[in-house]
């Protein structure tokens, strides 16, 4: 009697669980039957769009046969909704004409909107995101400028060996710096070798061009050191758009190397191809630096004072400002945007030791004089020659020190997008070296449209080939175990939902994959109950014993899947990876599903003992 109490108990407890994970499932499942709207995005961030350009544009694509779900025109933003991803490819190229017969400098965008019904986004249920080959976004081809930094590196050589040469007393008469090359000249033969031995052994990395009769030294950078700056300029640059795509929320994106020096970024999803390459293409910093209250800037003689540097402000208006520098972004570790007491936009700062001991002590030295943060940008903006990099310096803020200032602070003077770009470069740190943005792409969804349709074709085609030939061989049973199917397909795609799993077009192979599993893993339960049966034991016995030695087997053949689904996802990329998502997950499921599901249906029809069970014998 406590037995069957307590079989009850858990009977109840794992049906009662079953029915709460499907009902929450179902909530996230939901959301992937809607679909997306594409809109296209007119602006201009300095005037409103006239009447007269609307009507223009509207009627261009109502004559063009182009139809429009939705228009709406709010802060000076006009959204167009069409019905198709297609469609909206196609009216951009027919704005873009007009746009430019007109002169008009107005900013296009492409966005989409998920329309589901408010429900949804409370409960923070999203549909699947989908990967690059599915869902279309952009593609940037990105080029290392390897000739500057180079040229930097020659440069501290250069000057690490004037340091040295000085340190050592080792006099030389003439020196020069080229971009690949610099060199020096000395002055006797007293010390020309023991000069020699001297930057021998400190300078290892460097070849060695000499010229005795001149008494002339030429360096350059070895192969090694040349091939061991190149890769590491590459490996720190390859992480820091990974970190800048991880700050933007950008899921299954990929970032990998192409050839020596390119690097090919792809973004599904995105269609703002301004912002996907404000962010990638810039590189941002803040320096801090004392103003100079010595001198006063004259703007008619244009006169900088010698040790001072002029910028301007967001109003230009020009600020004297000392060159030395008091703070680099190099000394920042974090950053994040936030409101100040008055609601304004401030960007609170995170030092390393060393810069927080360096900027107390200068700042206690300072106080109550006046320091600014000077905001440096450079960026491509796409428009002109790909090399042709924008440099952009002002102040954002000057004001007093009032006491010393140590490893956290915040700064102001920049509006919330500004503010909110700027902590994300500074958490993603800085690009080592300019690289310039040589190819951008808008990869359309049309070819994902078609790869879509194909893999939800293999999934139904295959669904239904498995329904049908499971009730033709197990009867009762295999409906059973068609609907744990079904429930296996909701249990798979929330639980990709709820995680910002994305899917791929390989990770619909694996969706196909993992529906065979789960219906594997219920031929061997049935096969064992059949087994049973045909030894005469009775049905309720056969169907614990069928359930019993088959999960070793079922979790065996699983679980080694599991593993190597794992390590492809740690160790692969783009596709693979892709596939490994949906491979795991779907191992989970369908064991939640074949194994529990099936067993909770067929204890409640076959809970008593039955004489005859309809399993295809």
């Amino acid at each position: 009697m406590i037995k069957f109490y307590n079989y009850y108990k858990l009977f109840n407890f794992r049906f009662f669980l079953f029915l709460l994970f499907l009902f929450i499932s179902f909530f996230y499942f939901l959301p992937n039957l809607y679909k997306e709207q594409p809109v296209i995005n007119i602006n201009n961030d300095n005037m409103p769009i006239s009447n007269e350009n609307i009507n223009d544009i509207l009627f261009i694509l109502k004559n063009s046969n182009f139809e429009i779900k939705k228009k709406s025109y709010e802060n000076n933003n006009l959204s167009i909704n069409f019905f198709s991803f297609e469609e909206q490819l196609l009216a951009k190229n027919y704005i873009e004409n007009y746009l430019k017969n007109k002169n008009l400098n107005y900013n296009i965008s492409l966005d989409t909107i998920l329309n589901i019904p408010l429900f949804f986004e409370k409960i923070y249920s999203k549909p699947m995101k989908l990967g690059l080959d599915l869902k279309g976004g952009v593609r940037f081809l990105m080029e290392i400028d390897y000739d500057s930094i180079m040229i930097k590196n020659i440069e501290n050589y250069y000057n690490d060996m004037k340091y040295f040469l000085k340190k050592e007393n080792y006099f030389y008469i003439n020196s020069n710096c080229f971009n690949d090359s610099f060199e020096f000249v000395f002055n006797s033969d007293k010390n020309f070798d023991l000069i020699l031995n001297y930057l021998r052994n400190n300078f290892s990395e460097l070849i060695f061009d000499i010229n005795y009769k001149k008494k002339l030294i030429s360096f350059n950078l070895s192969d090694i050191k040349i091939n061991e700056i190149k890769k590491f300029i590459l490996d720190k640059s390859l992480i820091s758009f990974r970190k800048r795509i991880n700050e933007l929320g950008l899921s299954e994106s990929s970032v990998r190397k192409y050839g020596e020096k390119n690097i090919i970024i792809e973004l599904p999803g995105v269609q703002n191809l301004n912002r996907a390459r404000n962010i990638l293409g810039k590189t941002a910093t803040i320096n801090f630096f004392m103003v100079d209250n010595n001198n006063i800037y004259n703007s008619n003689n244009k006169y900088v004072p010698f040790g001072s540097k002029l910028f301007y402000d967001k109003n230009n208006i020009p600020i004297l400002l000392k060159k030395k520098l008091v703070l680099t972004g190099d000394s920042i570790i974090s950053a994040y945007s936030s409101v100040n007491e008055e609601n304004k936009p401030t960007v609170n700062i995170q030092l390393t030791n060393i810069g927080a001991k360096n900027f107390f002590n200068i700042t206690s030295k300072n106080v109550g004089k006046l320091m600014a943060v000077v905001y440096n940008e450079s960026f491509n903006d796409g428009n002109e020659s790909y090399k042709n990099l924008k440099i952009k310096e002002e102040v954002i803020n000057v004001a007093k020190i009032m006491q010393p200032l140590s490893k956290s602070f915040q700064i102001t003077g920049l509006n919330f997008e500004e503010a909110n770009d700027l902590a994300l470069l500074l958490r993603a740190g800085v690009l080592p070296t300019n690289i310039f943005i040589i190819e951008e792409k808008i990869i359309g969804p049309s070819l994902g449209k078609e790869n879509i349709e194909k893999g939800y074709n293999a999934i139904i085609y295959g669904l239904l080939s498995v329904l049908l030939f499971m009730i033709f061989y197990y009867n009762v049973f295999g409906v059973i175990a068609n609907i744990c199917l079904l429930f296996n397909l909701i249990f798979l795609v929330s639980f990709m939902s709820i995680l910002g799993a994305v899917l791929t077009l390989p990770g619909i192979a694996g969706i196909v994959l993992t529906l065979g599993m789960a219906i594997d893993s219920n031929v061997l339960i049935f096969e064992r109950i059949r087994e049973k049966l045909l030894l005469k034991n009775d049905c309720k016995l056969s169907i614990n014993s069928g359930y019993k030695h088959a999960l070793i087997t079922i979790i065996d053949s699983n679980l080694t899947t599991f593993f190597v689904g794992l390590l492809l996802f740690i160790v692969g990329d783009g596709p693979i990876k892709g596939f490994a998502i949906t491979l795991c997950i779907g191992i989970v499921t369908s064991l939640y599903s074949s194994i529990i599901g099936t067993r909770i249906i067929v204890d409640v029809f076959f809970k008593n003992n039955v004489k005859i069970l309809p399993i295809g014998l």
